[in-house]
């Protein structure tokens, strides 16, 4: 059986977990998986990477996306534990101001 790159685990409605690459290979379905989360009941949501092994644009993409997808659905999110090679792109491109909002 062939690993995933990359997963989502939800512990709750309020926290998710993300594991493995934010790449262009895992994003799609990463965002695919993620949009149906939005729909629960709360109004905030708590995003680990702590366990993001590896991430290139496309993960940036991605954070951004998933902040969107917040404001439409009227919640909150926070990412928690950015690995640095995040925080760096986004600061190159001046998106870390996005990811704090």
């Amino acid at each position: 059986m062939k690993q995933k790159l990359a997963n989502i685990i939800v512990a709750n409605d309020k926290l998710w977990k993300i594991t493995g690459e934010l790449s262009f290979n895992t994003v799609k379905t990463l965002l695919d998986t993620s949009k149906k989360l939005f729909f629960a009941k709360t109004k905030q949501i708590e995003i680990d990477l702590s366990e993001v092994k590896r991430s290139d644009s496309s993960g940036l993409t991605l954070l951004i996306e998933w902040q969107r997808l917040a404001k439409k659905h009227q919640k909150t999110i926070i990412f928690k534990n950015l690995p640095q090679q995040l925080i760096n792109m986004a600061k190159l491109s001046k998106l870390d101001v996005i990811l704090r909002e």
